[in-house]
């Protein structure tokens, strides 16, 4: 049984789940917070953008 996660990647899923619900606020704000930072706060951006994508090479 797929999740809701994986039955919205296939286009078959449950909008108002709980935990997609979940996860999008979680992306939202950490957005909001982004979007919100000074041109200063690079170390602010930084960890930002790593909880948004995890980390890169």
């Amino acid at each position: 049984m797929l999740t809701e996660k994986e039955n919205m990647i296939s286009a078959m899923y449950d909008p108002e789940d709980p935990e997609l619900v979940r996860e999008w606020k979680k992306v939202r704000q950490l957005v909001i917070t982004y979007n919100h930072s000074r041109p200063d706060e690079k170390k602010k951006q930084t960890r930002t953008l790593h909880q948004l994508l995890g980390t890169y090479p």
